[in-house]
């Protein structure tokens, strides 16, 4: 089976442009091919939402992806609140994916700052499951000038992690992809 890791772009706010289109196109070919959509549930790892969500003409979107605080939106909308507690519980109750031999688990956007989606995705790496990562760029690390200080380091954090688990490498360049060997 394939999966298709669609955390940042059920996470996104506003339209897609650029990665966030380049990751949607490849989420409706996988899922038009029986592939699975997942999404990332920090200290659980993958849930499979492909039966979930909803496609627009160029967004996806899962109301169980929502964040902030239960107790904000309780204060500003209490019906909100009660449906969104709902949702939580019952997502509680949705057991992670196991990827195993005969799965490709493919991300397009890694949560790069996320220390525990990094850990999730070593521990794909340590299973029979292949491991697919698109790498769009690496403006971070090769002008690092360019960028916040931060998101240099937490990209270089994310790469020296992951690669050496990743069995295919997708770039939308050959250039990106001669920096990433170069890099890692």
């Amino acid at each position: 089976m394939i999966y298709f890791d669609a955390t940042r772009l059920l996470e996104w706010t506003g339209r897609y442009t650029g990665m966030e289109q380049v990751a949607y196109q490849l989420a409706r070919l996988i899922v038009q091919r029986e592939g699975r959509l997942v999404y990332f549930i920090p200290a659980r790892g993958f849930i499979d939402v492909t039966t979930v969500v909803s496609w627009q003409d160029s967004a996806v979107t899962y109301e169980g992806a929502r964040r902030g605080s239960l107790t904000q939106l309780a204060k500003s909308n209490p019906i909100a609140a009660v449906g969104e507690l709902r949702r939580r519980l019952v997502l509680g109750k949705v057991q992670p994916v196991a990827f195993g031999s005969g799965d490709t688990f493919f991300t397009s956007d890694g949560l790069w700052d996320r220390q525990d989606y990094i850990d999730s995705l070593v521990h794909i790496g340590n299973t029979e499951a292949k491991f697919v990562h698109l790498v769009h760029d690496i403006v971070p690390i090769v002008v690092p000038h360019l960028v916040h200080d931060y998101m240099t380091g937490a990209m270089t954090e994310y790469f020296t992690k992951i690669a050496p688990y990743i069995d295919v490498l997708v770039s939308i360049s050959r250039n990106t992809q001669t920096d990433f060997m170069s890099a890692f």
